[in-house]
Parts: C-alpha cells; sequence; structure tokens
C-alpha cells in the first residue's frame, strides 16, 4: 500500500475515527499489484473525512475532504513533489542514524495500516 498518506494525515489531526469504511478496487488494466483505487469514510463525533486515492485517475491531485454534520466542508490540497519524499527518506534514514527522533510511532503505524485494508 503506497497510497495512504492521507490516512496519516487525517488521523494525525482528528485521531482514529469512531468507525470507517473501505472500498478497494482492482484496475487489472493498470498491470500493478496493489488496488488501483481506494475510498474512504472515516466517521467522527461530529464530522465525517472522506478519502479517495485512484491510480487509475487521468488527473493527479492528492486532497482531503473533511465534511462536517452541519453541512460544511474543508477541501485540503495535499501538495507532494521530489523534494518533499527526498526530505522524508533523510529524515527516516536519519532517525534509523539515531539523529533525529519521528513524530511517528510503529503503533502509528500499525494503526495506520489497519484503517488502510479492509478487515479480515
Amino acid at each position: 500500500m503506497e497510497l495512504i498518506h492521507e490516512l496519516d494525515y487525517v488521523t494525525w489531526i482528528f485521531g482514529n475515527p469512531q468507525k470507517r469504511t473501505v472500498e478497494l478496487r482492482e484496475v487489472p488494466e493498470l498491470n500493478i499489484t496493489a488496488p488501483a483505487e481506494a475510498h474512504y469514510e472515516l466517521t467522527y463525533p461530529d464530522f465525517s473525512a472522506t478519502i479517495d486515492l485512484s491510480y487509475a485517475s487521468k488527473t493527479r491531485e492528492r486532497f482531503l475532504e473533511v465534511i462536517f454534520t452541519d453541512g460544511s466542508q474543508t477541501r485540503v490540497e495535499v501538495i507532494t513533489s521530489d523534494d518533499l519524499y527526498t526530505a522524508q527518506l533523510q529524515h527516516v534514514l536519519a532517525c534509523i542514524a539515531g539523529k533525529e527522533t519521528s513524530i511517528h510511532t510503529a503503533e502509528d503505524a500499525l494503526q495506520t495500516l489497519k484503517l488502510a485494508l479492509p478487515e479480515a
């Protein structure tokens, strides 16, 4: 699973949801081994978050949208670039070398994976 950063963002900001719905879809024409599309609905006490991820989309954009129970909504564009990925990789390597401390724990990563994958 590569497309789970948005789940990290949402849970980092809002914590773990009370409920979640996961829909994963294969697109055989893409010839990839991972699900090509994913749809997540995360339910919190006062709002819900919807996350759609797709390798099949013709537009390259990353965003998260939060829809509150009063009908208002917020859409946050997630900017990614090669520089960002390089910086993340450098940070991970520095953490492994003991030069920096990560704000994320193995438990955080496990929680995100549990949210990302459908229940067995």
